[in-house]
């Protein structure tokens, strides 16, 4: 096909390069032609903007795709096969630019400035403001603020709007912000040692989330309290240490595992420690209001649990019905929470049953079939002696053996 070769004489930067030139003057001899050098099939992964799978394409041709975490449809990302010399194509950098909104754009223009003391409360200021309508942020966006939050957290003045952008950010759907959790917790984190180092003490509260800070007391007490949760520290725990300071999580979008279910639902503020304690002899205890709520439930099983960096685990961490608290031997930079799981219901139970009621009935009747089959073959000498017969035979009686056995063990079950 003529229009997938160019002249070899033709030059490279002309507008449409598979184009024959329109005519050849006989001193330019015989024009050459080849194929149009082709991109092969390739695969790129951002962790911000997704995974894009590109076809094998020519050179000049230019693929796009809908962006991947955008809902609307309404953006795409685009790659073109470029040719890099004659005979040979290679593709060039994804564009990304269209997959980010108006707001995304801002984000990343604010985190184009160096962080100093002197802009820090402004930065923050203008992150605070832009976040306050996560519908117009997206994963990317995200994953920038959860960014430029990590250079601020050195700045204590700016402690009170850091938090609300944590906040802000936590009002985004958990795929919007399933690439950034463990940023947002880790700048939460630093900020919470850099105002621990400062001295500071008290409580910034937004709708979801707390920063709690407190200074050991005379008497190496450390207690650390919220509206809804109370952290006691002993004092040989607190002794070892300035003082403490914890972030509470008033919902559990940034820690989800393969724990996380239909039957397991977090029912109070979640608790991420400063404190690098393991193994401690004494137990810190943790009280959640929530915990009056769930107390007296039959239907419902109160478990203290943590969160091992991937998952929820219960080493180490036990509920206390008298005290209505959780007692856990380590604080270490992981997460203490309370959980229930659901037992199962009464209805449930009357399923189970019934069920089982069935399975007998069924290997009942097959225990029935292959005992009339034996019984048949036996009696009747002709199909005695056909080997066949013997085959079937012999399988029938493992059948009626097996069916026996399960059909005890659903007995003794019920």
């Amino acid at each position: 096909n003529d229009t997938d070769l160019i002249p070899i004489t033709s030059l490279r930067n002309e507008t449409n390069p598979t184009t024959k030139p329109e005519s050849n003057t006989a001193n330019e001899g015989p024009t050459e032609y080849f194929p149009l050098p082709e991109c092969s099939a390739d695969n790129t992964t951002n962790q911000a903007y997704g995974d894009y799978m590109w076809l094998r394409s020519k050179a000049g041709v230019k693929l796009s795709h809908y962006c991947f975490y955008q809902l609307n449809n309404s953006d795409s990302v685009s790659r073109e096969c470029l040719e890099a010399s004659p005979g040979v194509a290679v593709w060039g950098a994804p564009d990304y630019r269209s997959c980010l909104t108006a707001t995304d754009h801002s984000i990343l223009e604010v985190g184009s400035v160096e962080v100093t003391e002197d802009n820090a409360a402004a930065m923050a200021g203008k992150l605070d403001e832009l976040t306050k309508d996560m519908a117009d942020v997206t994963a990317s966006g995200v994953q920038a603020t959860a960014t430029i939050m990590q250079q601020l957290s050195q700045h204590p003045g700016s402690s009170s709007t850091l938090v609300n952008i944590g906040s802000n950010l936590l009002n985004a759907d958990e795929k919007t912000i399933a690439l950034s959790k463990t940023i947002i917790k880790d700048a939460m984190n630093n900020l919470a040692e850099t105002l621990l180092a400062a001295g500071g003490t008290g409580i910034i509260s937004t709708a979801n989330v707390d920063l709690v800070t407190s200074q050991t007391s005379p008497d190496n007490k450390t207690l650390l309290a919220t509206q809804d949760a109370e952290i006691d520290i002993p004092a040989s725990i607190s002794g070892l240490a300035r003082g403490a300071a914890v972030v509470v999580y008033k919902n559990s979008k940034l820690f989800k595992g393969p724990s996380s279910n239909e039957k397991m639902a977090v029912i109070s503020d979640v608790i991420l420690s400063g404190l690098n304690l393991t193994n401690s002899k004494e137990n810190i205890k943790l009280t959640f209001e929530a915990m009056k709520d769930w107390e007296d439930n039959e239907t419902q099983d109160i478990t203290c649990v943590y969160w091992d960096g991937s998952d929820w685990g219960g080493h180490g961490c036990a509920y206390h019905a008298d005290l209505n608290s959780c007692l856990c031997d380590h604080a270490t930079p992981f997460t203490a929470i309370l959980s229930f799981r659901e037992m199962e219901s009464d209805t449930a139970e009357e399923e189970s049953v019934l069920v089982l009621y069935i399975e007998i009935t069924c290997l009942s009747i097959s225990i029935a079939s292959c005992i009339v089959f034996i019984t048949i073959v036996l009696s009747i000498k002709g199909l005695r002696t056909l080997q066949s017969f013997k085959i079937h035979l012999n399988l029938a009686i493992v059948l009626m053996l097996q069916y026996i056995g399960y059909l005890t063990i659903n007995v003794v079950y019920v």
